[in-house]
């Protein structure tokens, strides 16, 4: 009896133990104590935009500091390279902020075997109570916040807000003023753009119509489809169909038609003949000066070039992802996923006791109300006003008068690619110009979200081998893509050569990758 007695006890000790775990608690803020914390983080080149060259000056992140009543030592290696040599020469510091794919050879899984990254589950709830209510209530966002063994040991970032339109940042950009001028409307199919460019040629003598950047232009072919569904293509990256299987669109025999379609471009002098090196400077000023009416670009950039132009009628316009052959929206453009995979924070397993507790306390401030606020807009009075009860950006901000830019500005007064989630009220200003929101709400009329892969990591039992076939595979596509092009290339080697190539070169075992680590990590 006694010995039952005992065991029902137990159960109910260990039952409460369990189910207290499972619900939220409360941080005050400040914390006691002033604690101090050692942060680790690639430099932000957009802080130098406004003059200042560590987060350690931010007037945002001393802000935040004051709040949390947690002080924070900022190590800002210079880049990624940079910051995976501190990484292993270094004792690691209390909070590591970095890209958890494609910067971290092996990703999460490796992270957590070199003890980079620890388990995060039981704690999240008691010292990150904010942020662990935000992600149970967004479904959308789990299959980044949760690794498949369904342990959390990361707080996500950049978050933005489901349906959110400003995930569709970049695409298409055409100068106005020449459809205006050659009385054509909006360009949605294939032969509609070769119209537009070969008549800006012709009559206009606009000298490389179809301007590229190679930083965006092999952005392009990693993961947008802006120009490809005319030919019955979804996308040049990774994608997903209906019926959940994974694709790579340039291996897929679709990407032939669209080839041929480039390389008559380039034949006609209609495509940028220095495509695989222009940078994007000399793209920007080919389009400011006239010699291009049409590039692939960020909507950041629209307002940089508007704003830079001395010509009145310089007027720059999103162009929507081309039509399917049915003439409906296109399968896919450009966008973010709802989870970005850079600026995950991680707590390394060498953070023990409090230290360990006061990181989590920080990371956390982000998801309460303040900490929301203050991550996308700066301080009340600084750098915005409430406005019939609105957070309304001032004049500092989106009109500086020493002409910086509000990118740099929301680094340094707020906290903008943090460990935070997007306020769309803040990103609508952030592109404030009208060219920019519509550009951004012309990108966003695509089905992206029917084929976009919300997580794109590997899992870390098959890292090591996928990354050594994916380089190699990866090479030989954008040498074979660019000589297709220029026409070294037949069409006939696309069935002969390329196909059978990427064959040998193991792409049906990446694909395999893919396919279990999508079924894995977006269930």
């Amino acid at each position: 009896m006694k010995k039952n007695l005992v065991r029902l006890l137990l159960s109910l000790l260990v039952l409460s133990l369990t189910v207290g775990n499972a619900f939220a608690s409360e941080i005050t803020y400040p914390v006691e104590g002033n604690p101090t914390l050692t942060i680790v983080r690639k430099a932000d080149v957009d802080l130098l935009t406004v003059g200042m060259t560590s987060y350690n000056e931010a007037p945002g992140l001393q802000a935040f500091c004051e709040q949390t009543g947690i002080t924070v030592d900022v190590i800002e290696p210079a880049d990624n390279n940079a910051l995976l040599v501190y990484l292993t020469a270094n004792e690691l510091p209390d909070i590591v902020i970095m890209a958890n794919t494609g910067v971290y050879p092996g990703g999460v899984g490796k992270m957590i075997e070199d003890g980079i990254a620890s388990d995060l589950t039981d704690d999240l709830p008691i010292y990150a109570p904010d942020y662990w209510e935000f992600i149970n209530a967004h479904p959308e966002y789990m299959s980044n916040a949760r690794m498949p063994d369904g342990k959390y040991y990361m707080i996500p970032s950049t978050i933005y807000p489901v349906g959110s339109p400003y995930r569709f940042w970049f695409g298409l950009v055409a100068r106005q003023e020449y459809l205006d001028e050659l009385g054509m409307d909006m360009p949605r199919t294939a032969d509609d753009i070769y119209t537009f460019l070969k008549r800006c040629k012709d009559e206009l003598n606009v000298e490389t119509p179809f301007m590229s950047d190679i930083m965006r232009w092999n952005h392009a072919f990693d993961f947008d489809g802006s120009l490809t569904s005319p030919f019955g293509l979804v996308s040049l990256g990774n994608y997903v169909d209906e019926a959940g299987q994974v694709h790579y669109g340039q291996a897929e025999a679709e990407f032939k038609d669209f080839l041929i379609w480039l390389n008559k471009l380039y034949a006609e002098g209609l495509l940028d003949p220095n495509f695989t090196v222009t940078d994007e400077a000399v793209a920007n000023s080919a389009m400011l000066s006239g010699k291009s009416a049409l590039m692939l670009t960020a909507a950041s950039r629209i307002a940089n070039m508007m704003q830079s132009s001395t010509d009145e009628n310089f007027h720059l316009v999103g162009v929507p992802g081309l039509a399917k052959e049915d003439g409906s929206n296109a399968y896919y453009t450009f966008a973010s996923t709802y989870i970005e995979g850079s600026f995950c924070a991680f707590i390394p397993v060498t953070t023990q006791g409090e230290d360990r507790i006061n990181a989590l306390k920080f990371l956390n401030y982000f998801y309460t109300d303040a900490g929301h606020v203050l991550s996308n807009y700066g301080t009340e009075g600084e750098t915005y006003n409430i406005i019939d009860g609105s957070y309304v950006l001032n004049d500092f901000m989106v009109n500086n008068p020493d002409k910086l830019p509000l990118d740099g500005l929301l680094r340094s007064y707020a906290l903008m690619n943090w460990p935070m989630y997007y306020d769309d009220n803040m990103l609508a200003q952030r592109y404030g110009m009208p060219e920019q929101n519509a550009a951004i709400l012309s990108w966003a009329q695509a089905d992206t979200d029917l084929y976009q892969i919300q997580n794109a990591t590997i899992l870390p039992e098959y890292a090591d081998e996928y990354a050594k076939l994916w380089t190699d595979i990866k090479t030989y596509v954008m040498e074979y893509r660019s000589q297709f092009i220029i026409g070294t290339k037949s069409p006939d080697t696309f069935e002969s050569e390329y196909l059978p190539t990427l064959e040998k070169m193991q792409l049906p075992r990446v694909l395999e990758i893919l396919q279990a680590s999508y079924e894995a990590y977006n269930k």
